[in-house]
């Protein structure tokens, strides 16, 4: 039995499955820094809070030329999947379908988004 997620997207049960339309329901907001400060161009939204603060997935929408500023998840390992669009992150141009890992303590940032914007889901996993 597969549990209609469109009510509520954020469930944390053992099994959850989220529908597209699920996830499209989830209002992006302003990505802000750890200070509070919104990032032009940058917009996230919540799909899954793991258990205990172990970590979370979602999604970062960055618009044309929109950047992250380099900073440090000192606790947190890093997965990016590029869903859609492209960026550059370091020496790298990464495209739909590009896979990114940033270890715990390492620094990372998005340079710029490509000039069709980028869309990453992201995975962050307490070290």
């Amino acid at each position: 039995m597969v549990k209609d997620m469109a009510a509520s997207p954020m469930a944390t049960a053992t099994r959850s499955v989220f529908e597209r339309l699920a996830i499209d329901s989830i209002p992006w907001e302003p990505y802000r820094d750890r200070e509070g400060r919104e990032q032009d161009g940058v917009q996230q939204k919540t799909v899954f809070m793991v258990g205990g603060g172990k970590g979370y997935t979602g999604l970062f929408r960055l618009q044309p030329g929109a950047e992250l500023p380099v900073h440090v998840h000192r606790t947190f390992e890093h997965h990016a999947w590029v869903v859609e669009g492209g960026c550059v992150a370091g020496d790298h141009y990464l495209r739909a379908g590009s896979y990114e890992y940033v270890p715990a303590g390492a620094e990372h940032g998005i340079d710029r988004a490509g000039p069709e914007g980028c869309t990453l889901f992201c995975l962050m996993l307490r070290a």
